[in-house]
């Protein structure tokens, strides 16, 4: 997404305004600004990746119905007797009945005992690490297909954030004491910036932006604007040395 042309000729204003490297100066400006709408583009597509839902897309195998069809076939024929004629099950009493447990008896050693080391490693399961993300976060990126239908395209929106995730969380999205103001009127930050200018305007441009834009937090927004101001005050010392 390219940036807009107005602000673009304010970097460049402020660029040529300051008596350093001008070409230095703007890609720098306009380096940061293109990093703020590739995050805003980040949090408006909700690019993140969960290995539970990379396990939930993997597919599970299930017995087709000719298989299905050869269990059954085989089933009634076991409940034939040689003539053709259904075997009636015997019915059996209560008595018949003999309860035992499944830990006592001679063993017959066909499966190896389990060692208490290894019963011990299966019980403390350890989290994943980064390399067990980056895998997870490959499989999806191979995986993934686009929706066949409807339905697959709405969880798809689901996941990314742009739908509802059920049950539906009335706070889901709100920040913690950030009121709506907040998020609009933001010129009470460019206080430490002058009054007049090229540089004046150019952040009066950035924060009209940041206003409008719904995808980034006040904390976001604020360390914005503050980069800007570090940048330029830096530049301030640096024209006082020389």
């Amino acid at each position: 997404k390219p940036l807009s042309p107005e602000l673009v000729e304010a970097a460049s204003a402020v660029a040529s305004f300051l008596p350093l490297n001008k070409k230095q100066t703007e890609s720098e400006l306009i380096a940061q600004l293109r990093r703020h709408e590739e995050t805003t583009d980040k949090q408006k597509k909700g690019g993140t990746i969960n290995i539970r839902n990379v396990i939930s897309e993997m597919a599970i195998k299930r017995q087709s119905p000719a298989q299905r069809g050869v269990r059954i076939s085989n089933r009634i024929s076991l409940e034939l007797d040689e003539d053709g004629q259904r075997i009636k099950p015997e019915r059996l009493s209560p008595q018949s009945f003999d309860s035992r447990s499944l830990k006592v008896g001679r063993r017959l050693n066909i499966f190896t005992k389990a060692s208490t080391e290894t019963e011990n490693a299966l019980k403390t399961v350890s989290s994943p690490t980064i390399w067990d993300l980056e895998f997870a976060k490959e499989i999806a990126a191979i995986t993934a297909q686009p929706p066949r239908n409807g339905f697959e395209e709405m969880i798809q929106w689901t996941k990314e954030g742009i739908l509802w995730e059920f049950p539906i969380d009335n706070e889901a999205g709100m920040e913690d004491d950030a009121e709506f103001h907040e998020h609009i009127f933001l010129e009470k930050h460019l206080e430490d910036f002058p009054k007049q200018g090229p540089i004046r305007h150019f952040m009066e441009l950035v924060i009209c932006g940041l206003s409008k834009n719904p995808y980034l937090s006040v904390k976001q927004k604020i360390e914005h604007i503050e980069w800007f101001q570090k940048y330029f005050e830096e530049k301030k010392e640096l024209l006082q040395e020389i």
